[in-house]
């Protein structure tokens, strides 16, 4: 059981904020005598692996509300090959890294919504506005700790993004098929990076993305359900 203080989340969402992980080590035991955790900060996020039955209902019996499932893909970079029916696709599709321009169309792009599967934005406890901010904070605090954003390009117009664990299709292409280029510049730019893995964190609340990785060959490492709760 690990209890993470995210203070992140007051400047995001104004609200005190514990991330709660929970592993298949830990005892229902041990959960059930440090309980008082789910209920000292305003909104408590609790993430439980998908095959602890017992803590699910632990945690819903606490009060907490299912929300999403987390699911971990992982992709072996060594011997990595862009499948065959693939390749004519992606061939029209590139990717470069941005200026301060792009960048600023990165944060316009964010603050139109284009993140509408995640727990924040589907809990009706915050505004679209607050989910949305929430993505551009943390890009440019990604962009503080020095990783490259990059614009992704199909045949030379660009239709989203990509920045070290955020990627995103922008508002005029959403629903087109772009996530695939999106997701394969995400893999090729970690292989041209000297990477031997890659991972990607997707919600279940998002089916298309999924698909995209399994078709890129990547695999389920994992899945966490997540349950929030809100404690006003």
């Amino acid at each position: 059981m690990k209890i993470i203080d995210a203070t992140w989340e007051k400047r995001n969402l104004g609200v005190t904020c514990y991330e709660i992980e929970f592993s298949n080590e830990d005892k229902l035991s041990d959960i059930e005598s440090n309980r008082e955790k789910f209920f000292e900060r305003q909104y408590v996020v609790l993430k439980v692996p998908n095959n602890r039955a017992d803590i699910s209902a632990y945690v819903q019996s606490q009060g907490a509300k299912y929300i999403e499932s987390l699911i971990t893909f992982q992709c072996d970079l060594r011997n990595w090959k862009l499948p065959d029916s693939l390749k004519d696709l992606c061939a029209l599709s590139s990717y470069a890294p941005m200026n301060d321009d792009d960048i600023e169309v990165m944060f316009s792009e964010i603050r139109k919504g284009i993140f509408k599967t995640d727990r924040v934005y589907l809990d009706p406890y915050f505004t679209k506005e607050q989910a949305a901010q929430r993505y551009v904070n943390w890009s440019k605090d990604m962009l503080k700790q020095g990783y490259t954003p990059y614009k992704i390009l199909y045949q030379g117009v660009t239709v989203g993004f990509y920045l070290h664990a955020l990627a995103g299709v922008y508002s005029k292409f959403l629903g087109t098929g772009m996530g695939m280029f999106v997701q394969y510049a995400c893999i090729d730019s970690s292989i041209k990076a000297g990477r031997t893995k890659a991972y990607a964190v997707v919600s279940s609340n998002n089916p298309e993305v999924v698909n995209i990785r399994i078709k890129l060959g990547c695999q389920i490492k994992s899945t966490n359900y997540i349950f929030v709760m809100h404690n006003d």
